[in-house]
C-alpha cells in the first residue's frame, strides 16, 4: 500500500499540487490531502494486486501443445465493491472543507492489471454487457444496469483507476457537487482520460446511459 501511496503523491506533485499525508487517528481516515491552489481533494488510496486468485482458466491447443490461459470476466466484482465501500467510509470520516472533493485511488499492477481496472470500472458504474436476443449485431455496454458503487456513494466525486503507469478518472454524476468537480483543475488537466457516463450518447445522438464501446483513454505519467 505504501508504494501505491507514493505513486499517488508523485502524480499529484507532478501536476504542481501540494500534497500532505493525513495523520492517523482512532478512526480510519483517508490518506492524502491535496490542494491545486483553488480546490481541496481528499484522496483514499487502495491497491489491488494481481494475485490471479479470481482468474478463470481454460485450455487451448491439442496434445502436448496445450496452453493454459488466464481469463477474468468483464463484470462487477463484490470484492472490489467492498474495497471501494471501505475507502468511501474512510473518506466520509476525514475532516475537510465543505467544498472539498473526495476521491478514491485504486492502484492495479501486474500483467492482468487491465482486467482488474476494467472490473473496477464495471463495479463503480454497475456496467452490464447486453447481447441482442437474436444474437445478431454487436452487444452494448450499459451503465447502472447492475448494482453501482457510484450510485450508492454520492459523497465520492470520482474514482481514479491506475493501471501500471497510466490512469483514468471516473466521475460520479450522483455527487451533489458533480458540476463543480467536472470544471475543476484536475478534471481539466486530465483531458480525454475522463470517464463520464452523463456525457455518453446513444446512436440517435441523444445523451443517455447506453454506449456501444468502452473508451478507456488513459493519462500516462511517471515517464
Amino acid at each position: 500500500m505504501e508504494r501505491a501511496k507514493q505513486i499517488a503523491i508523485s502524480f499529484f506533485s507532478s501536476l504542481g499540487y501540494s500534497v500532505a499525508e493525513i495523520p492517523e487517528a482512532d478512526n480510519k481516515r483517508a490518506d492524502l490531502d491535496v490542494h491545486d491552489g483553488e480546490h481541496q481533494y481528499i484522496v483514499e488510496v487502495k491497491e489491488k494486486l494481481d494475485t490471479g486468485s479470481q482468474m478463470h482458466r481454460f485450455t487451448e491447443g491439442e496434445g502436448n501443445s496445450k496452453v493454459h490461459v488466464g481469463r477474468e470476466p468483464h463484470s462487477r466484482s463484490n470484492r472490489l465493491d467492498g474495497v471501494l465501500k471501505h475507502g468511501t467510509k474512510q473518506l466520509n470520516e476525514t475532516p475537510s472543507s465543505d467544498d472539498a472533493f473526495n476521491l478514491l485511488w485504486l492502484h492495479t499492477d501486474g500483467m492482468n492489471a487491465d482486467m482488474t481496472s476494467r472490473r473496477a470500472l464495471y463495479t463503480f458504474y454497475g456496467v452490464a454487457t447486453l447481447i441482442p436476443v437474436s444474437q445478431r449485431g454487436d452487444g452494448v455496454n450499459c451503465v447502472y444496469f447492475d448494482y453501482s458503487t457510484a450510485f450508492a456513494a454520492p459523497s465520492v466525486n470520482g474514482l481514479i483507476v491506475v493501471e501500471n503507469d497510466s490512469l483514468q478518472l471516473c466521475l460520479n454524476e450522483f455527487s451533489p457537487n458533480y458540476g463543480t468537480f467536472r470544471t475543476s483543475k484536475l478534471v481539466t488537466e486530465l483531458g480525454t482520460a475522463i470517464y463520464d457516463p452523463s456525457h455518453f450518447e446513444n446512436k440517435d445522438g441523444t445523451t443517455g446511459i447506453r454506449y456501444t464501446r468502452m473508451e478507456l483513454n488513459r493519462y500516462t505519467f511517471g515517464k
